[in-house]
C-alpha cells in the first residue's frame, strides 16, 4: 500500500484528488495539508511514501516543503503538482531532489499511473518538460511530436495501455493478440523508443501524455 500526503492550499483540490485516488486500491491517503509547513510536520509524523505537492502555498511554499522534507528524510519521495511551468520552478524541483513534476489537470488513471512509478524508483517529469544533463527546461510541442515520430496507431495504444499499468496479458486480450506476440511487440517498441523494460515504458508514456 503506497501512503500519500496530498498538499494544496485549495480545499476543493484537496477533497478532489483524495476522492479520485481514494478509488486505487493500492494508495491510502494518511495526510492532507493546506500549508507547506504543515506538509513538513505531516511527513515528520507519518512518514509517507510520497507528498503530493503544490508550490503555491501559505506560511512555506511547495518547493520549499519539498526542500526540507529530503533534507528530513530522503527516502519520502514528493511530486509537484502544479499548473505552474516557470522556469525558476522546475529547476528548483531539480536541485531539490523532488521525483516528478506534473501537470495538475493529469487524468486520474495517469496520476495513479506515474505516483505508481515514482514509488517503484523513477522519476516522472511532465511531458511538458525536458529533463536531461542537469537541467529542466520547458519542452516544446514540437519536440514531443519528434519524439513520437516513427510510433504507429499500434505502438502508442500499447504504450496507452502500460501507462495505465495493465498487464501485457490483459494488453493481449484487448487488441485480441495472443500473449507471445505482445510480448514480442513489445520488445521491439522498447527498443524503438530507447527503454530497458515495461516500467521505464510507463514513465516514457506517462512523460510524453500517452
Amino acid at each position: 500500500m503506497i501512503k500519500l500526503v496530498i498538499a494544496d492550499d485549495n480545499p476543493l483540490i484537496r477533497e478532489g484528488i483524495k476522492r479520485e485516488l481514494s478509488n486505487s486500491d493500492d494508495i491510502e491517503i494518511i495526510g492532507m495539508a493546506s500549508t507547506g509547513t504543515e506538509a513538513v510536520q505531516l511527513s515528520i509524523k507519518h512518514s509517507p511514501d510520497i507528498v503530493l505537492m503544490d508550490i503555491r502555498m501559505p506560511e512555506m511554499d511547495g518547493l520549499e516543503a519539498a526542500k526540507r522534507i529530503k533534507e528530513i528524510n530522503k527516502n519520502i519521495k514528493v511530486i509537484i503538482s502544479s499548473s505552474h511551468f516557470e522556469q525558476d520552478y522546475l529547476q528548483k524541483a531539480m536541485e531539490y531532489n523532488c521525483n516528478g513534476y506534473v501537470d495538475k489537470d493529469t487524468e486520474t488513471e495517469f496520476f495513479i499511473s506515474i505516483i505508481k512509478n515514482v514509488t517503484n524508483g523513477f522519476d516522472v517529469w511532465s511531458g511538458k518538460l525536458d529533463y536531461k544533463t542537469g537541467v529542466v527546461s520547458i519542452k516544446s510541442e514540437e519536440d514531443n511530436k519528434e519524439d513520437l515520430k516513427g510510433l504507429s496507431d499500434q505502438d502508442l495504444r500499447i504504450i496507452g495501455y502500460v501507462v495505465r499499468g495493465i498487464k501485457l496479458n490483459d494488453i493481449a486480450k484487448e487488441m485480441n493478440y495472443s500473449d507471445c506476440y505482445v510480448r514480442q511487440l513489445m520488445v521491439k517498441l522498447n527498443e524503438k523508443v530507447g527503454v530497458r523494460n515495461t516500467r521505464e515504458m510507463a514513465v516514457w508514456g506517462a512523460r510524453h501524455g500517452l
